[in-house]
């Protein structure tokens, strides 16, 4: 019963965990110049982007694989009323979207510390009570 009344209130919050240290990562390679020492290292631009991307996502989905296995385990009524595999498609592409703004965001800031306090408010900000209610 305390592990329904948790998942309504932290559903969503759980699949944003990610998102401060994403962009957190991103503006700390900003601010400490590590991107520019990659590229006089030889490093094209579109291969640190991809690499980053992938490395973000990935991170994602083993967070997020984590907790769908420890919400069915635990018997939460959404994960085992819904079709695992359409409720991962949905996640992934939430983390995609996710993963994309943090991207966006990380371009206005120059202090790691400022982005990751902001990531959090952004995180924890999220009024999604009962959206996922089965």
């Amino acid at each position: 019963m305390l592990c329904h009344a948790l998942l309504h209130y932290t559903d969503i919050f759980l699949f944003q965990l990610m998102f401060p240290v994403i962009l957190g990562g991103l503006v700390y390679e900003k601010q400490f110049k590590l991107r520019e020492i990659m590229k006089m290292m030889g490093l094209k631009t579109y291969v640190y982007w991809t690499v980053t991307y992938l490395f973000s996502l990935f991170l994602y989905l083993c967070a997020t694989l984590l907790f769908q296995f420890m919400a069915i385990g635990l018997d939460f009524a959404f994960f085992t009323r819904n079709d695992f595999g359409i409720v991962f498609v949905l996640t992934f592409l939430y983390g995609n979207c996710m993963i994309a703004g943090a991207f966006l965001l990380s371009v206005f800031f120059d202090s790691s510390r400022t982005a990751i306090v902001f990531g959090c408010v952004v995180s924890s900000s999220n009024d999604s009570h009962g959206m996922w209610q089965a």
